[in-house]
């Protein structure tokens, strides 16, 4: 609501320079402000509680997204691949989902079941497993000259020569 009448304020003492305003709120535009909407509190007592034990602030401010896991114990997230180590006590099995977690700062993590899963970030996408894994040779396969096919092309174009 008073986002809107700020500006309208600033324009009106011709304000531009992002100092200038400071100084306009700080020197009364505020106090104006506090004055009219101040609201004492019902009771004096402090209502915060301490944060309990166990619980971490970047586990609350995060970004979470589930990913499920691929035949090779591998995710995708953010066009990134990630390989889910060997070594892990709890790993999840192929098709399950894995929960990624981006803090503020930018950091992954991974957890399944609720425990964090170690991983390692890989540079390109993985290549498939198994035996069929070599790209296959794909030959262009040409009727030769006197295939049947061709007859009936050959004699299209016997008639257009013989009209031209």
């Amino acid at each position: 609501m008073y986002q809107d009448r700020l500006v309208k304020e600033l324009n009106l003492k011709e304000i531009r320079e992002i100092d200038a305003a400071n100084c306009f709120l700080r020197g009364g535009y505020e106090v104006g402000l506090n004055r009219k909407f101040a609201v004492p509190p019902a009771e004096e007592q402090d209502a915060h509680r301490s944060l309990p034990k166990g619980l971490y602030l970047k586990d609350v401010f995060c970004f979470e997204e589930n990913r499920r896991v691929n035949n090779d114990w591998t995710i995708q997230y953010q066009n990134r691949f990630f390989q889910i180590r060997k070594e892990n006590k709890i790993r999840p099995n192929a098709g399950q989902k894995v929960v990624v977690r981006r803090d503020l700062e930018g950091t992954l993590t991974l957890h399944y079941k609720g425990q964090k899963v170690f991983y390692d970030a890989l540079e390109k996408r993985p290549q498939k497993l198994g035996p069929n894994t070599e790209p296959k040779s794909r030959t262009i396969h040409r009727p030769a000259p006197d295939h049947p096919w061709r007859k009936c092309f050959m004699a299209t174009k016997e008639l257009k020569d013989a009209t031209v």
